[in-house]
């Protein structure tokens, strides 16, 4: 802005190309304000060594507990909306008191101006159509007619929208003492059109010039008080603080011939310099599209432009009192946990995460290992580098999880919800009034007892019901071929199983084999499968991996599927001692 207003000053204020000038002061402060926005982008394709994918360069935001320091940008920006209200309010209150000139005034209608009558003695000014002047000047006809014509040129040329924009900008950016110079420049500027316009109407210049000095040097009546007036336009220099510096740039320039030739130049100074402008005050990032060594692949790590230097980079998550989180000051429930982490560094690709991001856990009391698991397995599609707690520290890149959760036996800290305490004493209760050597659970509702079980706290397990005993499964059948003696043996064991539990052996069809081994029955049909969601959740607890479609999601992620979706083939491997569950639609 300030070189803008300096090549002004040096270059074009003394020519005599007053609407040229005019458009130049009015286009140059917008572009000073666009161009620190204008951003230049270098892509730089690296290679990624091999080995170094998880390497951490920098933590440049390292988890650290204590108090906030002061933040001074609030009180910045504080102070910034204090100085927008005052002048605001300012440019409001003058613009109010121009209206109330108006109203309270005599107006005489001239054509398509207006003529305010002013009982106080004022120079004469001008605001859009309305032109003011003293009322016993103007009643004697002593306001000579070239003063009147100064006036109505600044109507015609509408110059107030011009003093309102400066206006405007200078309620913005009232910290800026270059505005205030903007203003008087495009002031004078608006005097030398309007001198020009008078003389353009055929009046002598020395006659003019006479009036003017005249018109300087006389009359010491304080003129508008308010500031917004400003924005009208008066032949007096007062408007500029300066006696006789600025009447004599005008007398100056009306004495002046335009010259064309030394105008093209300046105009030609312009480019360069508007050139250097662009490159010295725009931003310029530099980022970088990172491909793994070609030993190992030659896909590209991150599709996404980010910038050269990576640092590591952390979120905080505290875990609070009530089971909710803050995610770096945002709240989230475990419903959004994932939606709310994922809003966070989207400049950064999940592989880049995998190598730079930290995440912290918090919390005023003891994170449980569940609690670990839980962020662990949600945030994996999001992808980071390392999980930090108080107790434990988890680098992915080391093959590290989480402390191994509680056996399925210790009860759970939180426990079950009273809807799902009643439903385990409803089913516990069925069972346990049935003899024992008649008691046949359905391996649904085995398996649901089993549930709800495991989540109960120590307290819950003392009160509920205690956890019915199942009757052992019968026998397997020998194979075939088996000699005698072994089938002999079998429908001894047999005989027995179906006097201590007869239930099981009506509703499994169990009995004993006729006959040569070659007779023997088919074993009985595997109980039907878990509830995928009751399996989904069994999973979860043993810290398996699940993929829907190939792609690596969470547990989480896999309990939404099966919830949404009923027609899915689940599949479940062990992989090096992994648990893997494969979602699939049929």
């Amino acid at each position: 802005m300030l070189i803008f207003l300096v090549f002004y000053k040096l270059c074009l204020e003394r020519e005599k190309f007053h609407q040229l000038k005019r458009i130049y002061l009015l286009l140059s402060l917008p572009i000073a304000l666009i161009i620190p926005l204008i951003t230049y982008t270098t892509h730089v394709d690296a290679i990624l060594p091999a080995g170094q994918g998880n390497t951490i360069l920098q933590d440049n935001d390292p988890f650290a507990e204590g108090a906030a320091s002061f933040d001074w940008g609030t009180l910045l920006w504080y102070v910034y909306g204090v100085g927008v209200l005052l002048f605001g309010l300012r440019f409001l209150y003058h613009m109010m008191g121009i209206v109330f000139e108006i109203k309270n005034n005599l107006a005489l209608k001239k054509h398509k101006f207006t003529h305010v009558l002013m009982r106080k003695e004022i120079y004469p000014h001008t605001f859009f159509n309305y032109l003011f002047f003293n009322k016993q000047q103007y009643q004697s006809q002593s306001i000579p007619s070239e003063v009147i014509l100064h006036e109505e040129a600044h109507a015609q040329q509408k110059h107030s929208f011009d003093i309102l924009f400066i206006e405007v900008l200078q309620v913005v950016f009232w910290f800026n003492p270059i505005i205030r110079l903007y203003r008087s420049a495009i002031k004078l500027n608006h005097e030398f059109l309007a001198d020009t316009a008078v003389l353009d109407r055929g009046i002598e210049t020395t006659t003019y010039q006479k009036i003017l000095l005249r018109y300087t040097s006389t009359s010491c009546a304080p003129v508008w008080a308010h500031h917004i007036n400003h924005s009208s336009t008066r032949l007096s220099n007062e408007l500029f603080n300066d006696q006789f510096g600025q009447v004599k740039k005008r007398l100056t320039i009306m004495k002046s011939n335009a010259k064309k030739g030394s105008l093209r130049l300046r105009g030609m100074a312009l480019l360069p310099l508007l050139a250097l402008m662009l490159y010295g005050f725009s931003t310029k990032k530099e980022v970088t599209r990172y491909a793994d060594s070609p030993t190992t692949t030659n896909a590209v790590v991150d599709s996404s432009a980010t910038d050269a230097t990576h640092t590591a980079r952390s979120i905080t998550i505290e875990i609070l009192a009530d089971k909710t989180y803050k995610i770096d000051g945002t709240k989230a429930t475990k419903n959004t946990l994932v939606s709310n982490v994922h809003q966070l560094h989207q400049d950064l690709s999940p592989a880049l995460r995998n190598r730079l991001m930290n995440i912290h856990l918090i919390s005023s009391d003891p994170i449980p290992n569940e609690e670990v698991w839980f962020i662990y397995n949600s945030l994996l599609d999001y992808g980071f580098h390392r999980l930090v707690t108080k107790e434990q520290e988890v680098v992915r890149s080391k093959g590290n999880t989480p402390f191994a959760l509680e056996t399925n036996d210790s009860p759970s800290q939180e426990g079950i919800t009273q809807e799902q305490l009643d439903e385990y004493n409803a089913l516990a209760k069925k069972y346990n009034e049935q003899p024992r050597n008649k008691r046949f659970i359905k391996m649904k509702e085995l398996r649901r007892l089993e549930y709800l079980y495991k989540q109960m706290s120590a307290g819950q397990r003392k009160a509920a019901e205690p956890f019915p005993d199942c009757a052992p499964p019968p026998p397997p059948p020998p194979p075939p071929g088996a000699s005698e003696a072994l089938v002999k043996r079998y429908n001894s064991t047999i005989e027995e199983y179906k006097q201590k539990y007869p239930e099981m052996v009506k509703e499994l069809g169990v009995q004993k084999v006729k006959g040569s081994a070659e007779n023997i029955p088919q074993p009985p049909p595997p109980p039907p499968p878990p509830e995928p969601e009751d399996h989904i959740k069994e999973m979860m607890a043993k810290n398996a991996l699940f993929y829907y479609e190939g792609n690596k999601i969470t547990g989480e992620r896999a309990l939404q599927i099966v919830r949404g979706d009923g027609n899915l083939s689940i599949q479940t491997k062990s992989d090096n001692g992994k648990t893997k569950v494969y979602l699939r639609r049929n």
